[in-house]
């Protein structure tokens, strides 16, 4: 009877692999960490915050333009949601009301 030859579908299984995970290695980053940090090496300008503020900052003083524009830019899009929501709102109440 291969006319009617109905198969349940199989449950799909679980395939895991695990990462390798080295307890070791982690406590010797960990103690490395904390030396550097007490021996300052950590808070100098050799760190990426450091680099990242720095930049950041050169960049909005020597273009203020820029960075006020952007403010401006999200004020007026700010306020067009806050316009839209008014009217849907608004909408929705008369729609309800009559």
């Amino acid at each position: 009877m291969g006319l009617f030859n109905f198969s349940t579908p199989q449950a799909r299984s679980f395939n895991h692999k695990p990462l390798y995970y080295d307890p070791a290695k982690e406590e010797r980053e960990e103690r490395e960490r904390r030396i550097k940090a007490e021996l300052g090496l950590l808070d100098g300008d050799y760190t990426t915050t450091g680099i990242e503020s720095r930049v950041k900052g050169a960049m909005r003083r020597g273009n203020p333009g820029l960075f006020e524009y952007r403010q401006k830019a999200v004020r007026k899009s700010n306020r067009r949601l806050l316009v839209w929501i008014i009217l849907l709102a608004a909408i929705t109440f008369f729609m309800i009301k009559f």
